[in-house]
């Protein structure tokens, strides 16, 4: 295979890639962060807290993946719109990272008290 099809089709398998972590993070987040007592539910459920923030930085890491896998194809057709591609997909990269974080930090700063209080661990 050329060069160029190794490429995309490299692009390709992380574009599906990116797009089934994505959903496998949604459906473990589910709706744990809705409703007033949503501490109460991400206390009880942070394993699930957890992995969804996983599979989001798996994400982030495939969405920059594809932008660096797909510029040399790209680049051939127009090399501006190629950087422009790259540009937008790093933006998208690093704006779902910090979205990972706060889950991860959430998980990490909500923990079951005795009883059924809630103790909140802050700093």
């Amino acid at each position: 295979m050329r060069s160029r099809d190794v490429h995309a089709t490299t692009a390709g398998v992380l574009f599906i890639a990116a797009t089934a972590t994505a959903l496998v993070a949604t459906a473990f987040r589910g709706s744990l962060l809705e409703g007033s007592g949503f501490l109460t539910t991400v206390a009880l459920h942070q394993d699930r807290l957890l992995v969804g923030a996983l599979f989001q930085l798996i994400a982030a890491f495939t969405s920059a993946a594809i932008a660096v896998s797909l510029y040399p194809v790209l680049r051939q057709h127009a090399a501006a719109m190629a950087l422009g591609a790259v540009g937008f997909r790093l933006i998208e990269g690093v704006f779902i990272r910090p979205v990972s974080s706060g889950d991860a930090d959430l998980g990490q700063a909500v923990r079951p008290g005795r009883g059924r209080r809630l103790r909140i661990r802050v700093g």
